[in-house]
């Protein structure tokens, strides 16, 4: 019954028949997430006027944030409460709709890449919303050959809204500041020195982490010059291609940070399918790819401090708290980019 208001409210037609089917991964962090229910449905709808639509429905709830603080924290109330304290470490900044804004104002010509939305539904009492899509069939996942296509479609993104700090408020993204790093080093170095870290990184790789953690707000303030919009969970499990078009989905993370977040990102989420030359040609790539785009040029050490900040953030930041979670959640994804994003280190000399 709700469900069937809310859809009417968002298609201003009354409904005959609804039959909602659960779209989801095992993987998805949302869903492990929401405990309760899945928070991704595919709607088959017949309307009274007799015109059927099939699309997807995603909810998103204040709830699974509070849910995922908890399950990070794992009873330890410290970590918890300084999770809470400092939210922007776990990926949100005021807003936990801002997955509308976004779609609702980012620039037109980039929603080529983007899954097509056919309407919002939020409720700031019950404190969740609803994104109606397209449901698309004879999607194809990313492969090895389509890496660079993925690159030069990112850097579209990059290019529109380069150093460009209106958009944080516009699009509503999260956006860390020096200042929210400083804030944060309490908790990310607690959480960091809490997990086994010895299984995947060695004594050096070790320090490395924790001293960029203590002196992350004074060694590198000079790489927040280089900013943009980022999807900021830029993984083949975020993106499809459909009739040959490369669709990106999935930016309720959206941030303004460094570009290079996302090249990381995606390389660790693809390392064990890469010799070691093929990455660093793929670095190398995305740089030519963005620098052109940008019309900018950055010299060989200022882009090597760029791709350190990146990758050690992406470990200390992201990973850690996946692996956190992780202690309850048991995805063998995860096991998998912690390893490779060791490899990385390796191969990048940090």
């Amino acid at each position: 019954m709700r469900n069937k208001k809310i859809i009417t409210k968002i298609f201003h037609k009354k409904i005959s028949k609804l039959k909602a089917s659960v779209l989801a991964n095992d993987d998805s962090i949302t869903n492990k997430v929401a405990f309760s229910k899945p928070s991704i449905y595919t709607y088959e709808t017949e309307f009274n006027n007799n015109t059927k639509m099939t699309f997807v429905g995603k909810w998103k709830s204040k709830k699974i944030i509070i849910n995922g603080i908890f399950l990070i924290g794992n009873k330890d109330i410290k970590i918890t409460t300084l999770l809470t304290r400092n939210h922007k470490i776990f990926g949100y900044n005021k807003s936990y709709i801002r997955e509308i804004l976004f779609y609702k104002n980012i620039n037109s010509d980039l929603k080529k890449y983007l899954v097509n939305t056919k309407g919002f539904y939020s409720n700031n009492l019950t404190d969740t919303y609803f994104i109606a899509m397209d449901y698309m069939t004879n999607t194809e996942k990313i492969v090895k050959e389509d890496y660079k296509k993925i690159l030069d479609a990112i850097t579209n993104f990059h290019k529109e809204y380069y150093n460009q700090k209106s958009s944080v408020k516009e699009l509503c993204l999260n956006y860390y500041e020096i200042e929210d790093y400083k804030k944060c080093k309490k908790v990310m170095l607690e959480m960091f020195d809490k997990l086994d870290n010895e299984k995947f990184f060695d004594a050096n790789k070790i320090l490395k982490v924790n001293n960029f953690i203590k002196n992350i707000d004074n060694e590198y303030k000079q790489v927040l010059f280089h900013q943009t919009l980022t999807h900021n969970d830029l993984s083949p499990r975020n993106m499809f291609i459909n009739n040959g078009k490369i669709y990106i989905y999935d930016w309720e993370l959206a941030c303004y940070q460094n570009p290079e977040h996302d090249l990381i990102e995606f390389l660790v989420f693809v390392l064990h399918e890469l010799k070691d030359n093929e990455i660093k040609n793929l670095i190398e790539y995305f740089k030519k790819v963005l620098c052109e785009k940008l019309n900018i040029e950055i010299d060989s050490d200022t882009y090597k401090k760029i791709i350190e900040f990146n990758v050690l953030e992406y470990v200390v930041n992201r990973l850690t708290l996946l692996r956190r979670a992780n202690n309850k959640l048991k995805l063998q994804f995860i096991e998998q980019i912690t390893t490779n994003i060791s490899r990385l280190m390796d191969i990048l000399k940090i």
